[in-house]
This record gives C-alpha cells, structure tokens and sequence, in this order.
C-alpha cells in the first residue's frame, strides 16, 4: 500500500491533500474536546476530499478487469479508529485511507460499494462510524506507525525467578516483520512477577544501529512512560555488524504508571544522529526507517 500510495500523491492536486489533512485535525480536535458527532461530521469530509478520486483512479487502474474496485469509503471508518494517533503534518491521509480501504471489513467495503447515491454512502459511513467504539490513543500504536516494517521477534529471551528459571523463550521460526502500515509489531510475554530476572538477547539482521527502550503503562494504555535502556549515553550509540548480538538484562519492577511493560528493540540506518533513540523518547514517534519491535509483559 506505500507504493499505491506513491502512486496516488502523483496525480493527486495538493489542495486536495491539504483539504483532507484540515478535516482530519478539525475531527482531533472536536475528538478532544469530546464532541463525537462534531469528530464524526468532520472525519466524513473526506467522502468528498478523497473518495470520489481515490475510486476513480482505482477504476482506471483496473483496466480491463471486469471486477469494479470497492469504494475507498470503508477506510474512513478505519481511521476513525485509529484518530487519536495519526500525525497530520508528516502522514499521508490519501496513504492512510487507501491502506485501511485495503484492509477493511469484507461486508462493510461491500455494503458501501453497493450505495447507489452520495446521501447513502454518506449515511452508511456515518452509522458505520456512530456504531464503532469511540477512539482512544494508544502509545506504541503512535510511536511505530511511522515504521516500513516491523523487525520480526528475533529475540531470545529468559526469566529468572530466585534460582529457577521460568521461562526460556527462543524466536519462532518465522521471525521476519510484516511490512504494513499499521501493523502491531509486538510479542505479549504474559505476566511476570516483581523481582523477576529478565534477559533480551537479540542479533542484529542488518547493519546499523540498536536501541532499546522500556515502556510502562496504565490500564488504558494511552499513555506511557519511556526510558532508554540502550546506549545509556548518546555517544555509545555505535553502527554494529549484521549478526551482532545486543544484549539488555534487569530486574522487573511494577512502577507507578501502571503494570503494563514492554521492551521495545529498535533498528536505525547508520547515519542517523546520534541522539535518535533519546529524541523518539520525547517526541513519542519514530524517525522514519526505524524499524521497531515490542515484546510485552505484565508485573503482578
């Protein structure tokens, strides 16, 4: 879907990416300022903004083919799920409703491709919207969705509780990421114990640099508190060969932000700055072309 997407931002006119970037932030607004139907109303101009273009141009790219596309309609109803996170300034809306067009509900793409007029496909949107759960925000979900891929659970990981050991965990034999625009990237390790031992032994795929984070969440998730473990100091953040083993071991706590953990393993390019980890850290999102991965755990 990010090469549709390249394609697409060819031949879109930019006051038509920038109409739909202003009705994507008047819904987060509204969403903050808990007007629902106000978020609903302004999240729905993009029926008119994109739509109608995005299902032209698909109709065009199938040719020949006797199938007509599905209406890109159903992927407004995907970003509504996902409103809180999507950064305005630096994504592509066009992007985004493609690839939840793409990945949207079978009989729902089929229900609104059925529409036979504007008001119905409009009013098919909106209940669809109305009867979806209302958005919240989730941490890992805005800090990778700027990621081509996810790095694939690659690590070996093992808990020590006294002087037994509870769980040893090699990687799956597919281990590789899936390359998606919204993908999840992460691994749930269950729950562990205070006082737990936990050990992350990770190699490298590629050349280049490693990070890793630990995360700690509430219930709800929204928010988390983040701390680099890896490099302790920007200065011994260092390009390691293909194959290189990084290893990451401590004490598992439960904190005051809440019992949800997470390790999260980054790979960067080797010529990014060296304080990129520390700056992820701040701003909540990563650089472009970091790839992440999250193993997850609960403290009890």
């Amino acid at each position: 879907m990010r090469r549709l997407g390249a394609r697409w931002r060819a031949v879109a006119p930019s006051q038509t990416a920038e109409a739909a970037r202003d009705a994507v932030s008047r819904a987060q607004a509204a969403l903050s300022d808990d007007h629902r139907k106000g978020a609903e109303r302004q999240l729905l101009g993009l029926l008119d903004e994109l739509v109608p273009a995005i299902d032209s141009w698909a109709a065009r790219a199938a040719g020949a083919v006797e199938e007509r596309p599905l209406s890109a309609a159903a992927g407004i109803v995907g970003m509504w799920g996902e409103l809180c996170d999507i950064d305005v300034e630096r994504e592509s809306m066009e992007e985004l409703l493609i690839w939840h067009a793409a990945h949207a509900d079978a009989a729902l793409a089929a229900a609104l491709s059925g529409c036979t007029s504007a008001a119905e496909l409009a009013d098919g949107v909106a209940a669809s919207m109305a009867a979806a759960p209302l958005p919240r925000p989730d941490w890992w979900r805005r800090l990778a969705r700027r990621a081509p891929s996810g790095l694939g659970d690659r690590g070996h990981l093992s808990v020590q509780r006294g002087s037994a050991i509870v769980l040893e965990r090699p990687p799956p034999a597919e281990a590789e990421g899936v390359t998606s625009a919204a993908g999840d990237y992460s691994t749930n390790l269950g729950e562990l114990v205070h006082g737990d031992r936990l050990t992350l032994r990770w190699p490298l795929p590629m050349p280049g640099q490693v990070a890793v984070l630990h995360a700690a969440a509430g219930e709800a998730a929204g928010e988390a508190s983040l701390s680099v473990l890896l490099p302790e100091d920007p200065s011994e953040m260092l390009s390691r060969r293909a194959g290189e083993v990084v290893e990451v071991v401590g004490e598992v706590a439960r904190v005051s932000e809440g019992p949800e953990h997470g390790l999260v393993v980054l790979w960067g390019p080797e010529l990014l700055p060296p304080t990129w980890a520390h700056d992820a850290v701040r701003r909540g999102r990563l650089p472009p072309d970091v790839r992440p991965w999250l193993y997850r755990y609960r403290v009890s």
